[in-house]
């Protein structure tokens, strides 16, 4: 399988939790290195409730109206999975890269 190429300069960052205990930390975090470029590993998320799920949505919308490398989903567990289609959201519309 062929690796998907990222800039050199972004960052990976791999929460176990997306919870509204750990969301506004983690926002600010993500938020403050989008200009570089921040590629978010959903594959260690074990816990996922709906402060969790608006985050995503809120970065990926914020990485689509700005002209900055941004936020790059990829990789949601089974609880990233499971919130999303209880809301609504099709992994796909939320995991493509900005742009």
């Amino acid at each position: 399988m062929a690796q998907e190429k990222k800039p050199l300069d972004e960052v990976t960052i791999q929460p176990r939790k997306l919870t509204i205990y750990e969301v506004t930390g983690l926002r600010k975090e993500l938020l403050a290195g989008a200009a570089l470029g921040i590629a978010l590993d959903l594959g260690q998320v074990e816990e996922c409730d709906a402060a969790g799920l608006q985050l995503l949505v809120s970065l990926r919308k914020a990485s689509q109206q700005e002209e900055k490398p941004g936020v790059r989903m990829a990789n949601p567990s089974d609880s990233v999975k499971a919130g999303l289609l209880a809301l609504g959201i099709e992994e796909k519309d939320l995991m493509q890269p900005p742009g």
